[in-house]
């Protein structure tokens, strides 16, 4: 893990509807908040420099944020977007106590998933995604790559337990959690077969219904009237 991102943001006064003409002016409004924050500090930063920054830190890697003359070393909490054109509208960033351990989450990953596919003739599915994990705030993990050399045939899985340990790092999860699942591409198909199999028989099933009703009805109707025409004998 790298040292931390530095970015220079400026306090921040305007608040309510006036913060549109932040945004049309580029600029990204925003809170810095948490423990070592003596109160809520509310900032505004330029797009244009907020941008990559947001894409290298994510919300695992720290960001020294400079504002007016003091430095706190945050995560980025919270980012809200327009719902439609998906600009970033505002932006939290968690200042921590960097002696202090956190709980945070971190994405997991398949390194040569593709490779480990083709030498299985299996399909390997994520159950989860990310997992809860406890570091000092600069231990934050990036990811947590999953050995997956340790499948040796199709249908076996990988657990919690079998992930190589990440130095700092604690997994709060259970140890039998499973993170991989392998199912051969055998039964894949044999499931899909025995699906289509099972709907194009519930089809036939249903076009024969119609068909028993209304020889039904004309039986009822045929019989009825034949009733009719005795009893006017």
């Amino acid at each position: 893990m790298s040292g931390n991102i530095t970015l220079d943001v400026e306090s921040r006064a305007v608040i309510g509807k006036q913060v549109k003409q932040l945004r049309r002016e580029g600029k990204v409004p925003g809170i810095i908040y948490g423990p070592l924050a003596d109160e809520p500090v509310s900032v505004v930063v330029d797009w244009m420099i907020l941008r990559p920054i947001l894409s290298k830190a994510g919300g695992t890697k720290l960001i020294d944020i400079s504002v007016d003359g003091k430095t706190h070393s945050v995560l980025v909490r919270d980012v809200q977007r327009h719902p439609v054109r998906r600009d970033v509208m505002h932006i939290d960033f968690y200042a921590v106590d960097v002696t202090q351990t956190i709980v945070t989450s971190a994405p997991i990953t398949l390194p040569n998933r593709e490779a480990a596919s083709k030498r299985l003739s299996a399909r390997l599915f994520q159950p989860v995604n990310r997992i809860d994990v406890e570091s000092l705030p600069a231990d934050i993990p990036d990811e947590i790559p999953v050995d997956l050399s340790v499948l040796e045939e199709a249908g076996d899985n990988i657990a919690v337990s079998q992930i190589p340990p990440i130095k700092g790092v604690t997994f709060l999860v259970d140890d039998d959690m499973v993170v991989v699942r392998s199912v051969s591409l055998a039964a894949i198909i044999a499931a899909i077969e025995a699906a289509e199999e099972a709907e194009a028989a519930e089809a036939a099933e249903g076009e024969f219904e119609p068909e028993d009703e209304e020889m039904g009805e004309v039986e009822v109707i045929a019989r009825g009237k034949e009733e009719e025409e005795e009893e006017e004998f």
